[in-house]
C-alpha cells in the first residue's frame, strides 16, 4: 500500500496523553524516539515540539542521535505529515516568556501574580463563540 505507516523500516503514531498534548512516536528497528507534542497557538500549526526531542533516543536510552540521523527522521515527519494532512511544528524551545509577549501582541492580557504564577486571558469582549465564529469564517474563505 502507499500509506507510509505500513513502511517496514520505520513508523510514526501519535497518541494522545492529554485533552492539549500527544506523544509523537518514531519507531525504527531496535529504536524508539518519544516526542512530546502541545497544540498550538499559533495558527500555522495543529501541534508544536521542541527539536530538542530529537537529540537522544528513548530506546536504546539517552543513546545520541547523530544529526544526519536527525535530519532523516525530521524529513520522514514532514512526509508523515503531509500525507495526513497535519501541521506539527518542530523548533526550538521558546522560553514562557516568550510565548506570553506573543500573546499580549495578540491583544491578550498576561497577568503576573503575586504568588510567581501567570494568567493569561483572551481580548475582553470577545466569547468564545464569537472567537470561534470568526475563525471558521477565516477557514472558508
Amino acid at each position: 500500500s502507499g500509506d507510509m505507516s505500513s513502511d517496514p523500516e520505520y513508523s510514526f503514531r501519535l497518541e494522545r496523553t492529554s485533552y492539549k498534548s500527544r506523544d509523537l512516536v518514531y519507531e525504527e528497528p531496535g529504536r524508539r524516539l518519544v516526542i512530546y507534542l502541545e497544540m498550538s497557538g499559533a495558527r500555522r500549526f495543529d501541534w508544536v515540539g521542541v527539536d530538542e526531542s530529537f537529540e537522544a533516543w528513548d530506546v536504546p536510552a539517552g543513546e545520541p542521535i547523530p544529526p544526519a540521523k536527525r535530519e532523516q527522521i525530521l524529513g520522514r515527519l514532514a512526509d508523515w505529515n503531509r500525507a495526513r494532512g497535519l501541521r506539527i511544528g518542530i523548533g526550538p524551545a521558546m522560553s514562557m516568556e516568550a510565548i506570553f509577549a506573543g500573546h499580549e501582541r495578540d491583544g491578550w492580557t498576561v497577568v503576573r501574580n503575586p504568588d510567581g504564577s501567570t494568567t493569561v486571558s483572551p481580548p475582553q469582549g470577545e466569547t468564545l463563540l464569537a472567537r470561534l465564529r470568526k475563525w471558521f469564517r477565516r477557514g472558508k474563505a
